[in-house]
């Protein structure tokens, strides 16, 4: 702001404060200086009273009005922190977890070897249709994360990687007990279902 600028902002305070308490200097505007300034310690206590009422009586905060931090951790010497485990059980538990992911991925092509086979034996003669025994286990493969992650958050991995590995046993035995091709097609979406949890839980 320049010099013309501040002595606009002066000139208008200065006549603000004429036309409150009159001519500046005059004793009428000395008096109602004085009148305001005593009006105003004279109400200090009392809005200092009123704030520390209003403050007593304000809620203490909860758990919406403030930001709440919950930090869950393993004593130092507790046996289940993975970080205390003994080197073999380390070493089983990664190993297991490698084989899972090895056979859920081995899983969603080794119906395609035998492709030829399984359209003779259910006479399938389009081409385009022995594509979904690839195609309908890789759908199954996709959506079962979006399930398995999160039970594992609230249940834990060991159990759900069991439920869900026995699953994909049975569907596979299904797969070679299916009684017609929608049955096949059925029975391989379920099976990439159950096969996908070792993608979701073994990496994280």
């Amino acid at each position: 702001m320049g010099a013309a600028g501040e002595n606009d902002v002066q000139r208008n305070a200065t006549l603000v404060d004429e036309q409150t308490f009159g001519p500046i200097g005059s004793p009428e505007a000395d008096s109602k200086h004085d009148a305001l300034d005593e009006a105003d310690v004279n109400q200090q206590p009392e809005l200092e009273k009123e704030d520390e009422t209003s403050i007593e009586s304000s809620p203490p905060p909860t758990a919406d009005t403030a930001d709440s931090k919950t930090v869950i951790s393993f004593s130092l010497p507790d046996p289940e922190d993975p970080h205390n485990w003994r080197t073999r059980k380390k070493v089983y538990t990664v190993f297991v977890g490698v084989v899972l992911v090895i056979n859920s991925t081995i899983g969603s092509s080794e119906a395609s070897g035998a492709a030829d086979e399984l359209a003779k034996y259910f006479n399938v003669k389009e081409q385009s249709q022995l594509v979904l025994l690839v195609s309908i286990y890789l759908v199954g493969y996709t959506v079962g994360p979006l399930v398995f992650g999160p039970l594992s958050e609230s249940y834990g991995r060991k159990y759900v990687m069991i439920c869900t590995f026995v699953g994909f046993i049975i569907f596979t035995l299904a797969c070679a007990l299916a009684p017609n091709w929608p049955a096949l097609l059925i029975f391989r979406l379920l099976a990439g279902v159950s096969a996908s949890s070792p993608v979701a839980i073994v990496g994280g």
